[in-house]
């Protein structure tokens, strides 16, 4: 609930400097400067709408890379939805206990959680179709399409891209990995696209 006329000032503050910090990747085209600053101004818009609680999210991405790192691929996926929604769950249980309102950390949270979901899916889809190459036909083009970046792991960088990018800050939208790896390493498509739609 945003019933709080400040809350109400920051959330509207907070989208349109989101929106505003998006328009200089129109210009930016290495690859290596537009995570860079991605991920800076969406860790900063982050903590200025959430405060101190983007620490937990930070915290809450961070283990959640663990599994993906350390465990073989099945493994990591099981691990990863178990750890992401316990994390969730329990969160939403204490705010509703405490009978919070207001900007709630679960709001980022389920977004992280709902790409979490993707990343296990596209990762999952991935080893499948390198550990069964004869069962193709069963998998959509989509499905093919997304799991590609998967092949292998996610590094470290990638990951935290992903979950910091300024676009999506403070609280969405979701979006696919293979579309913001496209994005943020201008290449393929976007680089056929005129820059002024770059955002």
């Amino acid at each position: 609930e945003i019933d709080r006329p400040e809350d109400q000032a920051v959330f509207v503050i907070t989208m349109i400097v989101s929106f505003a910090l998006c328009l200089p990747l129109n210009f930016i085209e290495n690859s290596f400067w537009r995570k860079f600053y991605s991920s800076t101004c969406g860790f900063a818009i982050s903590f200025y709408f959430h405060g101190t609680g983007m620490i937990f999210n930070i915290v809450y991405i961070l283990t959640t890379y663990l599994w993906m790192k350390f465990l073989p691929r099945r493994a990591a996926c099981i691990a990863m939805a178990t750890w992401s929604c316990s994390i969730l769950m329990i969160m939403q249980m204490y705010y509703y206990l405490e009978h919070k309102s207001g900007f709630l950390l679960t709001t980022i949270l389920r977004m992280n959680f709902a790409k979490i979901v993707m990343v296990i899916v596209n990762y999952s889809d991935a080893g499948k179709l390198k550990r069964y190459p004869k069962k193709q036909n069963n998998f959509t083009a989509r499905e093919k399409y997304y799991a590609t970046p998967f092949n292998k792991k996610l590094d470290f960088w990638q990951w935290i891209n992903y979950f910091l990018y300024v676009g999506a800050q403070p609280i969405g939208p979701m979006h696919e990995y293979y579309e913001f790896d496209q994005f943020i390493n201008y290449k393929g498509y976007i680089t056929k696209k005129p820059t002024t739609s770059n955002f």
